[in-house]
């Protein structure tokens, strides 16, 4: 059974177009088509959209151990994450966008 998800995109033109989909639940997208209908109520073929994955989840960041470093009047952190993905170790904000960057990259 086919599930109509609407698109707020209305317009298109001769070239690569972007679509903007409506709300979708997270997980797996696969099976995905659209038909492009012109002015004239012509329709195109049914167009293959690739797989793709909604995830909004919040990855929950545990902080294991902080442990004061003597060497460089710095600390040592462990931590560890239920999400794979890119990070930004940050100190000395507010906020988790303020701050200095100590470290960053991808696990």
């Amino acid at each position: 059974m086919a599930v109509i998800v609407p698109s707020s995109t209305a317009t298109a033109v001769a070239g690569n177009n972007s679509i903007t989909f409506n709300t979708l639940a997270n997980g797996v997208h696969s099976n995905c088509t659209i038909r492009v209908t012109d002015a004239a109520s012509n329709a195109s073929a049914m167009l293959n959209v690739s797989s793709f994955t909604i995830d909004n989840a919040v990855p929950i960041v545990t902080i294991d151990s902080v442990t004061p470093n003597p060497t460089n009047a710095g600390a040592n952190l462990t931590w560890h994450s239920n999400e794979n993905g890119n990070y930004s170790i940050r100190v000395g904000g507010p906020i988790v966008s303020t701050g200095t960057q100590v470290a960053s990259g991808v696990i």
